[in-house]
């Protein structure tokens, strides 16, 4: 492992190019609401494009650890990407407009439910797996953890997140994903041709991952379960998860165009196959060091790792920035000034920064139980939300009441399951105890319940109930 000065000297530096990048993008003289938080809704699709990808390839990764079989390379495997991929992608880019409707016709109650629904996933849970995965990267490169790197990271991307904002981070994820991208492609190529040792072992870390959901009992043997559960969750988290819904919002049409969808689609199907393929006949690093004339290209992805993990914190900072000026904010008081927005945006990036930090080392002491926790949560309270919107489009009358009705009781009832779940004799109606199993029995309840409170609201007794009820308040 490297644990000489210029290491971390070469990592130090470019880090400091990566914070370089993203303020030359943060070059604006009028830094309003719609500049600060939506880049004056200029960027192309091709640069939104790129983040699409990041966040696409960076959830799909973890969440395929459950479902990984003995064997990488499997048809099974394969299936579950491919599938998990292209449903959500190409079905939701049709129903943004209707996400965002919908959303918009719920109730403030509804909607600061689904603000700090989406708050909470961004400060803690996110957070915290993106803690461990960079600390788990930086000790296969330097053999020990560095509580001084992983300060130095966040504080990277808060500074340029904290002056350029949405245009700061979206163009400098063109550059750290360039690095990625190319880091990927050299590792392919080392294992086809070259067959050297490389400091990080895709095979080790994937194999531990998953090996960590079948000790506790969570591992998913059935595919079509994990192809569902993957499914739901990746809709929410591409089109439904507020922060992500705000950087598509700042393209210029409003939702990635069928080109760049396709071309994103293709080239994450391609990675991720090809991570797969690596690990299955990767050659795996000696624990006493790499080969010394490979310095070179161990630093450049090494590098390019941390380069996209900075990329991502930089992601979640500015989604929290935006959620909180405008949604929550405005929720709570009305007439916020445009000023007053980018202030309140900049000082919830200043407080996620220092929440980063605060956090690490709890993510180091949770270990692998972080994985778990991570898709524990978007399993189970995540999995209401698109059921409910998604069973709500087959409603032409009271589609808003049954949404609201299925996010409410769906995550009440995802509450009790998770807490049931604790117990070792409780398993879903699947005969699972994996996470995506619960998801699909929360998804059927839920389903149920938004369609029979969509058809109970339209009912005249009901109707006139609520009438009276309204009444009775004015008097």
């Amino acid at each position: 492992m490297y644990t000489t000065s210029e290491s971390h000297i070469v990592f130090y530096c470019f880090i400091a190019i990566i914070v370089g990048v993203g303020l030359f993008f943060s070059r604006r003289k009028d830094q309003n609401v719609q500049q600060y938080f939506g880049a004056g809704k200029t960027i192309s699709n091709g640069v939104i494009a790129v983040s699409f990808l990041m966040i696409a390839f960076f959830n799909l990764s973890l969440l395929v650890l459950p479902s990984l079989p003995a064997e990488f390379v499997s048809g099974y495997s394969v299936g579950i990407i491919a599938i998990a991929i292209v449903l959500p992608l190409l079905i939701g880019s049709r129903l943004v407009n209707s996400v965002k409707n919908l959303i918009n016709s719920c109730s403030g109650v509804c909607r600061l439910f689904l603000t700090i629904h989406g708050l909470f996933f961004l400060c803690f849970v996110q957070i915290l797996v993106l803690l461990h995965i960079s600390n788990f990267l930086i000790s296969q490169f330097f053999g020990e953890a560095n509580y001084s790197l992983l300060v130095v990271m966040i504080v990277a991307a808060g500074v340029y997140t904290l002056v350029g904002g949405l245009n700061a981070v979206l163009y400098t994820n063109v550059v750290v994903g360039v690095f990625s991208i190319a880091s990927f492609v050299l590792i392919f190529l080392n294992t086809l041709f070259f067959q050297q040792p490389l400091f990080f072992s895709l095979k080790l870390a994937l194999q531990a991952g998953a090996e960590n959901f079948r000790m506790v009992g969570a591992a998913e043997t059935n595919m079509a379960i994990a192809v569902i559960g993957i499914a739901f969750i990746m809709f929410w988290i591409m089109w439904m998860e507020f922060g992500e819904a705000q950087r598509k919002a700042s393209a210029k049409t409003h939702s990635i165009s069928w080109r760049e969808l396709i071309s994103s689609i293709i080239l994450l199907l391609v990675m991720l196959f090809g991570v797969f393929s690596l690990a299955e006949s990767e050659i795996i690093t000696s624990h006493y060091g790499v080969v010394k004339n490979l310095d070179v290209v161990n630093h450049f992805i090494g590098i390019s790792f941390i380069g996209g993990l900075i990329g991502m914190f930089a992601v979640t900072f500015q989604a929290v920035g935006a959620v909180v000026a405008l949604r929550l904010i405005p929720s709570i008081k009305q007439g916020v000034k445009e000023e007053e927005r980018v202030l309140v945006g900049r000082l919830s990036t200043v407080f996620v920064v220092l929440l980063s930090i605060f956090f690490i080392p709890f993510a180091k002491a949770s270990e692998y139980a972080m994985l778990i926790w991570y898709i524990n949560f978007l399993a189970f309270f995540s999995t209401p939300i698109v059921a409910a919107f998604l069973s709500s489009l087959l409603l032409k009358k009271g589609n808003t009441i049954g949404f609201m009705s299925g996010v409410f009781i769906g995550e009440v009832y995802a509450c009790i399951e998770f807490v049931a779940q604790k117990s070792e004799t409780h398993i879903s109606f699947l005969q699972s105890t994996n996470a995506y199993a619960f998801a699909m029995e929360i998804t059927i309840v839920t389903f149920c319940v938004t369609i029979l409170s969509a058809i109970a609201s339209e009912m005249i007794v009901v109707q006139r109930l609520f009438s009276h009820i309204k009444r009775s308040r004015s008097a």
